[in-house]
């Protein structure tokens, strides 16, 4: 919720602009209104990132790429059964740095840091939350 502050100066009376302002007025209470509706309404998301195509050949490289990015085609659907998979990759990428970071991309968007730093927060979130579901969109 928020209060609307405005300072103006003055201006001749005019009828349809003040009925203008009224009717925008009345407009962001009802857009207001309808935010509140839409945040009780909308999912509770307890963990959220974004995955990167750059991290794809290093996701595959670990063994994670089908669990990480196309988790329904496994079957997987809740958080839980992430968590081993993600560990075991995770340990992988931590064991051998130097031939994972052969995968960075050119730019260095979805550098192996990067992808350690994400995945570890993933598998936090997992861990948190093991009965969370899973959606992925792509």
């Amino acid at each position: 919720m928020s209060i609307e502050i405005e300072l103006k100066e003055p201006q001749p009376v005019d009828d349809r602009f003040q009925r203008f302002e009224d009717a925008l007025r009345k407009l962001k209470r009802k857009v207001m209104d309808l935010e509140e509706l839409f945040d009780e309404l909308k999912p509770n998301i307890v963990y959220s990132c974004n995955i990167t195509v750059n991290w794809a050949a290093m996701a595959e490289a670990i063994g994670i790429y089908m669990p990480l990015c196309r988790p329904d085609e496994l079957g997987i659907t809740q958080a839980k059964e992430l968590i081993e998979p993600f560990k075991k990759g995770l340990g992988l990428l931590k064991s051998d740095p130097k031939r994972f970071k052969k995968l960075n991309p050119e730019h260095n968007i979805g550098s192996f840091d990067d992808f350690v730093v994400t995945l570890t927060k993933y598998i936090q979130a997992c861990e948190e939350y093991p009965e969370a579901i899973i959606e992925v969109s792509r």
